[in-house]
């Protein structure tokens, strides 16, 4: 999927074919603009996409490196984010780690010295500690990176990418790959969000948190999971309809007092395209090109449609022929 997505990228960087002379070039480039412009909220140009352009550079700087590196066996970066690791760690749940008290000895100090004076950045009463990482979360009960609904976390600050349970679930071993439905997708019944809790989808969002990291200066610029807003560009906030029994989303203008509200992010095709648009006026920081490409959920689905293109998937996320 990574690779296909930088193939498509890069087939509409260059000058649209004539559509009398290539046909179906013509129709392959205006499929993937499409779908960069509804994901990423910025549109190539029919006479070749300015090298200079920064929303398609950092595009292709995410696929390029997610690709190289999966595919040419490279580790990028070449000593991790904190310079200490060859590559990222990868984990299966919480269960690995061990909490160590501030007095206890440092399990992988050489010197058999304690936490406190071999990792003075830890603070407070200690930290858990797996394979020379050191979490430093002051919570002797709970690393608290696994938490209800949270599929996969990338702390690039810690070289790693844990994959909790729900990524091994029932729900996500049944749920269909974009892969394997790709021969088997029916126009306009078939949705993007369909794909949505399969486990190459949840591997591609890690990948694009991981790939999309960039180190400046020895700081980490991280590509994050950005706010979620309404198709006017208003922030949404989220609460539990206990009467409905599900999630409800509501503009920040529209909050009550008494309720308790979360705050939703980039997840699912809507959120997605809307994160997009771009608005004048208030709400204009809030979305457009440069949240778009961002967030890491973008990346997911852009792969997805780049992989499934034997069909149009933009401005509703369902499958339609190429036209």
């Amino acid at each position: 999927m990574s690779a296909k997505a930088l193939k498509d990228l890069k087939f509409v960087q260059q000058p649209r074919p004539q559509h009398d002379a290539k046909r179906t070039e013509s129709l392959e480039w205006d499929r993937i603009a499409r779908a960069v412009n509804n994901i990423f909220g910025f549109n190539p140009d029919e006479q070749g996409t300015n090298p200079e352009n920064p929303f398609m550079q950092k595009v292709l700087g995410v696929y390029d490196r997610m690709s190289t590196a999966l595919h040419g066996n490279e580790n990028i970066p070449a000593k991790g984010f904190t310079q200490l690791h060859s590559k990222a760690l990868l984990i299966c749940g919480d269960e690995p780690w061990k909490w160590y008290s501030v007095n206890d000895i440092d399990p992988y100090d050489p010197m058999r010295r304690q936490l406190h004076i071999s990792q003075p950045e830890v603070v407070g009463k200690g930290a858990w500690a797996y394979k020379h990482r050191y979490h430093s979360t002051g919570n002797p009960n709970s690393i608290g990176i696994c938490r209800p609904e949270i599929y996969a976390v990338t702390q690039p600050q810690y070289d790693m990418i844990t994959f909790c349970g729900l990524s091994f679930a029932d729900g996500t071993k049944e749920a269909v790959s974009p892969v394997d439905k790709r021969p088997h997708v029916e126009e306009g019944v078939t949705e993007l969000d369909n794909f949505a809790k399969s486990l190459s989808r949840v591997m591609v969002h890690e990948l694009a948190h991981w790939y999309g990291a960039e180190l400046h200066g020895g700081a980490i610029n991280r590509l994050i999971d950005h706010r979620a807003v309404s198709k006017y560009g208003e922030l949404l906030f989220s609460y539990f309809d206990q009467s409905k029994n599900k999630v409800r989303y509501v503009p920040s203008s529209k909050r009550k007092d008494g309720v308790r509200y979360g705050e939703p992010v980039v997840y699912y095709y809507d959120f997605v395209t809307r994160l997009a648009m771009s608005h004048e006026g208030q709400f204009a920081q809030n979305s457009g090109p440069d949240k778009a490409t961002g967030t890491a959920e973008a990346y997911a689905y852009f792969a997805m449609m780049a992989y499934l293109d034997n069909f149009d998937w933009s401005s509703d996320g369902k499958a339609k022929s190429l036209r």
